[in-house]
């Protein structure tokens, strides 16, 4: 149960957290959070928004992939696309961090953004489900919500890519920007 330990301190503490994530040298933390993140959202948010007959925001990209079974099939994808894009995070951190020759450690590269991905979920999950209910599930809404929940995740990020990593501040904070950017571009063809 580390993962809800470190979960809960991210939330309360991160820079304590951070220090408890240092020792944790397998990746199977961050993949862990990336799974938890992922499915909830799969199993609540998009399971309701499809039950209740919503149309996504934005008209699906895919031409085999119709707006009105869009949430459906997000349903399954979306725990993949998790999956694979905390593995293009992590991949562009560790070139950067490469390139610059910075300290680069994969499997706490993997850590670090599978963490700071799941730690502001429960505030987003939680503010989807009383949107969901009360109506108001709105671009608008969700832009701001998710605007800061992702800034959230960033700033969880760039504290632990500096306390356990040791890089600098204003290269962390670079790191954070590039890939919460890739995430941020390609969510926005995926995530309805």
């Amino acid at each position: 149960m580390e993962i809800f330990r470190l979960w809960i301190n991210g939330i309360a503490q991160p820079f304590n957290m951070a220090a408890r994530l240092a020792d944790k040298t397998h990746p199977t933390l961050g993949l862990m959070a990336v799974v938890i993140r992922f499915t909830i959202t799969s199993l609540t948010t998009v399971l309701a928004l499809y039950w209740l007959g919503r149309m996504p925001f934005a008209p699906s990209e895919w031409v085999i992939l119709p707006a009105e079974k869009y949430y459906f099939a997000e349903m399954f994808f979306l725990p993949l696309w998790g999956l694979a894009i905390w593995m293009l995070m992590s991949s562009l951190a560790y070139l950067i961090l490469r390139l610059t020759n910075a300290n680069s450690d994969f499997d706490q590269i993997l850590n670090i953004i599978g963490i700071g991905m799941l730690i502001p979920m429960p505030f987003v999950w939680l503010w989807d489900w009383i949107a969901i209910a009360l109506n108001i599930y709105t671009v608008m809404n969700q832009a701001f919500t998710h605007s800061v929940a992702q800034t959230w995740e960033a700033t969880i990020q760039a504290i632990c890519f500096v306390k356990i990593l040791k890089i600098q501040p204003a290269l962390s904070i670079l790191l954070v920007v590039l890939i919460n950017a890739l995430y941020i571009g390609l969510a926005m063809h995926i995530i309805r």
